[in-house]
């Protein structure tokens, strides 16, 4: 259960490990091709692209469901798939009650495209991507579009990535699921004895592929009918159709796992860690990126198989690619407002915090609104008793609220604990502890008990940097930021108005000392 590695951090559901009779890698992968009970969706807008060479390219579009979209996810299948196929099926109904629109993509030649496209996919047909980056905008206009791609396919959303860096730029983010980052690597791991069934399935369907290409060359179906391997057929068929000069040299071009880190879109790349056919050192090789949220993110699961992630909620790639795109939704949020600076409500001009990713256009009215949480702090700040509380937030905070807000639009599923026990009654239904970590966020209010909350600084919103992790001990260390700055406002206050010069000294020095060792 859980991860091998997540740089994505809290941003990410929890995998809960695999759900029987799906134990081990193999079964995790075949269980969709066993029980095929994926709902089935509405065929949506059949989108055609014309391509330069008379080839062209199918989609099917499914707009948001909501008044507004929150983002446009472009589903990409793998190697033998197409946009009918029982992993991109499970995508629909959860990407649309999530908000977001939906373009199902068929490759090149795949599934019922076959019949437009004399040419086939491959992994380093990044290029043929494009065009439905292009269509989603035009389908969605406004809406940050996302790429969901599954094995082969993630491999040819990668290489358009590094090869079209323009047209990548349009996305928000790339999820790669089971992606074969270093394809000599896969080839050779696919070859292996225990791999021998799948090997067979997956040759006789590129068989098939080849053979109802229009206007396939004689010498080109024979070499394709011919072959006895997956190697082979590349050999024959699929690197010479590519512009290569044989299997080797295809594999070498599409790999990317040396050229990950020059993508310059933030990128999520799932791994299961046992997955019979992709490897996962290529993917654990890569480095740990500073922000998960703008690097290459490498999140590795313990079990899943290929494209399987079977847990008790089956499809657990499905959710964490929605939650990463919530996120992502709240960076590019955020990354309007960075660097500017704002004033608190009820400060003066001089008193400003920098807004560093302040996301001012995400929070909604009602954060501003006073709600108390109160604690036991001393030192003149109340005389309320401590009370009992759950999640991250220690006992000893004072007065205050950590309110967590995705950005603009509300997280569909987004878990908050509450705080129950108030003295008097005060704010139950309104003080809420962030837990999970969709959003990007981390508004502070710091206010006094009720029957002070009529000074200026009682109700003010101190924006303090966001963070991008939402473990108890970050949170605990922010919030001690914001005590600080409470407690000197509050006592700079006091000491300027009732002490004399000597005694306002002793008291800063002691109550620096008091914060400082706390």
């Amino acid at each position: 259960m859980g991860f091998l590695r997540n740089d994505a951090g809290g941003v990410l559901p929890p995998f809960g490990g695999e759900r029987f009779p799906w134990i081990g890698g193999d079964l995790q992968t075949i269980r969709h091709y066993l029980r095929h009970d994926a709902p089935v969706p509405d065929a949506g807008e059949e989108v055609l692209i014309e391509l330069a060479d008379g080839d062209r390219l199918l989609a099917a579009f499914h707009p948001a469901t909501g008044t507004r979209s929150k983002g446009c996810v472009i589903a990409v299948h793998g190697l033998n798939g197409c946009m009918d196929a029982q992993h991109i099926w499970w995508l629909v109904p959860e990407v649309l009650a999530a908000g977001y629109s939906l373009l199902r993509v068929n490759m090149r030649g795949a599934g019922p495209a076959r019949p437009l496209a004399r040419k086939t996919y491959n992994a380093c047909a990044g290029g043929d991507l494009v065009p439905f980056v292009d269509a989603a905008a035009r389908r969605d206009p406004g809406a940050p579009l996302f790429m969901m791609a599954h094995s082969l396919g993630g491999t040819a959303a990668l290489n358009m990535a590094l090869d079209f860096p323009a047209a990548a730029a349009r996305l928000a983010g790339i999820v790669t699921i089971g992606t074969p980052l270093d394809m000599v690597a896969t080839s050779r791991r696919f070859s292996r004895l225990r791999n021998l069934a799948y090997g067979r399935h997956m040759l006789s369907a590129l068989k098939q592929l080849a053979g109802d290409a229009p206007d396939i060359r004689e010498d080109t179906l024979a070499a394709a009918q011919s072959a006895r391997s997956i190697t082979e057929f590349d050999e024959l068929v699929t690197a010479p159709m590519a512009g290569y000069g044989g299997a080797d040299e295809y594999y070498r071009a599409a790999s990317v796992d040396r050229r990950l880190q020059q993508i310059t879109v933030p990128v999520l790349v799932l791994q299961g860690s046992n997955d019979p056919w992709v490897p996962v050192p290529p993917c654990l090789s890569q480095p740990v990126p500073r922000d998960p949220l703008t690097g290459i993110s490498v999140v590795v699961t313990r079990g899943g198989g290929h494209v399987g992630f079977h847990d008790s909620r089956l499809n657990w790639h499905i959710r964490a690619t929605l939650a990463w795109c919530d996120a992502m939704r709240g960076q590019r949020v955020l990354g309007r407002d960075r660097g500017r600076t704002l004033r608190l409500p009820g400060a003066s001009a001089s008193e400003v915090l920098p807004a560093k990713g302040a996301f001012r256009r995400a929070v909604r009215p009602k954060i501003f609104q006073p709600f108390h949480r109160l604690g036991k702090i001393g030192g003149g700040a109340g005389g309320y008793p401590p009370h009992r509380q759950k999640g991250p937030v220690r006992r000893n905070e004072p007065f205050v609220a950590v309110v967590h807000e995705p950005a603009v639009h509300r997280v569909p599923r987004e878990e908050f604990q509450r705080i129950r026990r108030f003295p008097h009654g005060q704010g139950v239904g309104l003080a809420r502890v962030g837990q999970n970590g969709l959003g990007r966020g981390i508004s502070h209010r710091i206010v006094l008990p009720p029957d002070k909350a009529g000074r200026p600084f009682g109700n003010a919103v101190h924006l303090v940097q966001r963070s991008h992790e939402f473990g108890h001990r970050r949170l605990v260390e922010v919030i001690n930021r914001a005590r600080q700055v409470h407690l000197r406002q509050m006592m700079s206050r006091r000491l300027r108005k009732n002490l004399p010069l000597g005694s306002r000294c002793l008291w800063l020095l002691s109550l620096r000392l008091a914060v400082r060792h706390r």
